[in-house]
């Protein structure tokens, strides 16, 4: 079994053969006999295969409509003037956010055009920042 591979990356001409070796061959008839045990069924399935499949959306605790995180915290920040990063981190999580949305959020912010960033450090201590609405 052989799969050929042929396009352009950039100006770049590929033509690319990969060959099967015999234990992918016994990999691929092993797998495709197992799909055909597991397909057994005498009615067609309900949904299509052809249909864009609906990714899961990060939602805000009630469920009931996609978070925005992002929009949430600049409201946040345009109301208070001014909040630290400790600040932002607790109000976002206390939004429902998860750490890794705090982390997106939190470094779109650092690029929005409506947030000033200050880096407050003092003699002994660890630096934090400060999000100052530049709206």
């Amino acid at each position: 079994m052989a799969i050929k591979i042929t396009g352009k990356i950039g100006d770049l001409s590929v033509d690319l053969s990969i060959e099967a070796t015999d234990d992918l061959k016994v990999l691929i008839a092993e797998l495709s006999r197992g799909v055909q045990d597991d397909n057994t069924f005498s009615e067609q399935p309900q949904e299509s295969v052809d249909r864009p499949v609906k990714l899961d959306v990060v939602s805000d605790n009630k469920g009931s409509k996609p978070a925005n995180f992002f929009e949430k915290s600049l409201d946040f920040i345009k109301q208070q003037g001014t909040v630290t990063n400790y600040q932002l981190i607790d109000f976002l999580a206390d939004s429902g956010a998860e750490d890794v949305e705090i982390k997106r959020t939190m470094m779109r912010l650092k690029h929005s055009h409506f947030i000033q960033l200050e880096t407050i450090a003092g003699p002994g201590q660890s630096s934090y920042l400060k999000f100052h609405w530049h709206g």
